[in-house]
């Protein structure tokens, strides 16, 4: 079983969870590297790419093929969601990243006012659509 663990070389939260200005209700971080250009993301664990949607900042999920322990004890499956990489063409549904392999850069596709990733993590699989209103955008897992 793998320990899930967020990799990036440089790290820095640019705004946390269920704050004032886009994360309102939220269970979301922006991360952000080091300001000099593009950082990148490695898989916090060996995952599935289960959807990507295009159309507005470039959203990739991917869930564990296992279930991953989690920093508080408790194992069980881990879907995130990534958001604002500015290309993600060589990314496909269905491919399997492993862990520590880079997949995801920091971008600004979207509504982003700067270089960054913003992340959400869910405990579970990846379940319909991704996404649910109640009251805002959520993602959903069962």
């Amino acid at each position: 079983m793998q320990k899930a663990v967020l990799m990036m070389n440089y790290l820095k939260v640019t705004q946390t969870a269920n704050n004032n200005f886009s994360h309102k209700g939220a269970c979301a971080l922006d991360l952000g590297g080091k300001d000099t250009g593009i950082d990148s993301l490695k898989a916090p664990f060996t995952g599935v790419i289960k959807k990507i949607y295009t159309k507005d900042a470039n959203e990739v999920w991917l869930e564990s093929v296992d279930k991953v322990k989690y920093a508080d004890g408790t194992e069980d499956y881990m879907t995130i969601l990534t958001m604002h990489d500015n290309d993600v063409s060589n990314l496909k549904v269905g491919q399997v990243i492993k862990q520590g392999e880079i997949y995801y850069d920091e971008g600004t596709k979207g509504n982003a006012t700067g270089n960054h990733i913003h992340l959400t993590v869910g405990k579970g699989k990846f379940t319909g659509t991704g996404w649910y209103k109640k009251p805002i955008w959520s993602m959903v897992y069962k």
